[in-house]
């Protein structure tokens, strides 16, 4: 018997990057079982820069609650693994270790702007594309390579990033629905390969309507249901081996132009114009 399918809250492997919740919720299922297993307790093991056990008896193995006293920090990344055994004593084996790193929990941990074209909301009928633009060295060091980078990334409206080139992710009109008067949503990503020491390199995002801005509803609809101006947040965050942190952030420094997609609209559809195109 094994345990498997570990996750926190909705989050299951290999999507554990960003998660928002300080004491997450536990689920697994238990594989090649008995017909006749019954849990009645688990331990968890949580390891960090040391390992940590907590033991529990109990039958459920959903939503099963955070069983450690410290709360999860912002950028914390952790392992966790399972095991649970029946009214017989038997025990399965620890599941293999599922990693977990918390998200940005704070709106301190945002340092970057919101940033937008001069000519957003200007205009009453649909929008084009913003294409935002930039460009970045990371300085090589001989011992000190760079070990994790994370891409934090939302806007007003939908949006697509690539690195030097690649997109970034598999997400389509990003970050998603949302009532933007109390919240915006935002995605974590790895990026690490699509960088390059030593080198120049270059982010490029593109931004639509969408939601935020775009018309939406039937006989007409209405436009601007959140507000007119679509904009991008932004920070990009490169760890190197010795624990130094350099941020790429959302500013006035970043350059932007109109893009070749003159319409983005949910019902509307989208309108291209491959004369205007731009590499990002």
């Amino acid at each position: 018997m094994s345990v498997a399918e570990v996750q926190f809250e909705h989050y299951r492997a290999p999507n554990t990057l960003g998660v928002q919740e300080t004491a997450p919720r536990l689920s697994w299922k238990i594989k090649e079982q008995r017909s006749t297993f019954s849990q009645r307790g688990y331990e968890v093991k949580l390891t960090v820069l040391h390992s940590s056990l907590a033991t529990r008896h109990s039958t459920i193995s959903q939503l099963v609650p955070w069983p450690f006293d410290d709360s999860l920090q912002s950028r914390q990344r952790v392992s966790v693994s399972i095991r649970a055994w029946d009214d017989q004593g038997e025990s399965t084996s620890w599941s293999e270790p599922v990693e977990l790193e918390i998200g940005l929990l704070k709106r301190s941990n945002w340092v970057c702007e919101q940033i937008a074209a001069p000519w957003a909301g200007l205009t009453k009928g649909p929008d084009c594309e913003q294409l935002f633009r930039k460009q970045f060295h990371i300085d090589p060091c001989v011992g000190n390579p760079l070990v994790k980078a994370r891409l934090y990334i939302t806007s007003q409206g939908v949006y697509e990033a690539e690195i030097n080139g690649i997109r970034v992710g598999d997400h389509f009109m990003a970050p998603g629905w949302t009532s933007y008067a109390g919240r915006i949503q935002y995605q974590t990503y790895d990026v690490l390969t699509l960088l390059k020491s030593g080198q120049d390199n270059c982010i490029g995002v593109r931004v639509a309507e969408g939601w935020f801005s775009g018309r939406l509803g039937f006989r007409g609809g209405h436009r601007d249901t959140w507000g007119s101006v679509n904009a991008l947040l932004m920070q990009l965050e490169l760890t190197f081996q010795d624990g130094a942190v350099k941020t790429v952030a959302t500013d006035q420094s970043w350059m932007v132009t109109r893009g070749p997609i003159r319409l983005a609209e949910i019902y509307d559809g989208e309108k291209y114009d491959a004369t205007l195109e731009v590499p990002l």
